[in-house]
């Protein structure tokens, strides 16, 4: 068994960087026992981070399980918070508030010594935006096979992302996904 505690600046990174990898400045707690393991955070960017990252604060709670090297299941929830102080609202070029709640999971590994690869990251994410509510969906997944034994070693690859669009923006509810802000999709 195992935990640790880390303050001040750090990086929050997972291996696919899909919900984050970004430097943060916070406060981590992590507890691992065996292939299982819980991660609960807060955190903020402190100094001049991106006008759009402003007065942010995050707080992240993230389950995983690793049955093998190179192979996790985890299920996450990323609450983001922004309140920026003072907001004109006469200014229609004005940068409003945006605080996504986030549900998601994620998952990839290897079998057949590390022949077949896979990933899978889905989040729901709701909460506000400006003036309207937010809730959308996305996926993104990939399966990739090379074979080793054949001739010139092929290697199949496959993917499909999906992330849901909004049909009527004038309703109050923004159906566009999003991710965190922090991701760094490769």
């Amino acid at each position: 068994q195992s935990i640790s505690f880390q303050i001040g600046r750090m990086d929050f990174d997972e291996g696919r960087e899909w919900f984050y990898d970004a430097s943060l400045d916070g406060v981590r707690l992590e507890w691992e026992e065996g292939p299982y393991s819980i991660e609960t955070s807060w955190s903020t960017l402190l100094g001049a981070p991106p006008v759009e990252l402003e007065y942010r604060q995050n707080r992240m709670l993230i389950g995983t399980w690793r049955p093998e090297s190179r192979t996790h299941a985890s299920i996450y929830i990323i609450d983001i918070v922004q309140d920026r102080p003072a907001i004109d609202f006469s200014d229609p070029n004005a940068l409003l508030n945006e605080s996504p709640f986030f549900i998601g999971f994620q998952s990839h590994g290897r079998k057949m010594d590390g022949d077949l690869r896979w990933w899978v990251d889905g989040a729901y994410v709701n909460g506000i935006s400006g003036y309207d509510k937010i809730s959308a969906f996305g996926i993104d997944t990939t399966i990739a096979r090379q074979f080793d034994s054949l001739p010139m070693q092929p290697y199949i690859f496959g993917g499909w992302a999906w992330g849901s669009g909004d049909s009527d923006p004038d309703d109050g509810t923004d159906e566009n996904f999003r991710q965190t802000g922090y991701q760094d999709n490769n």
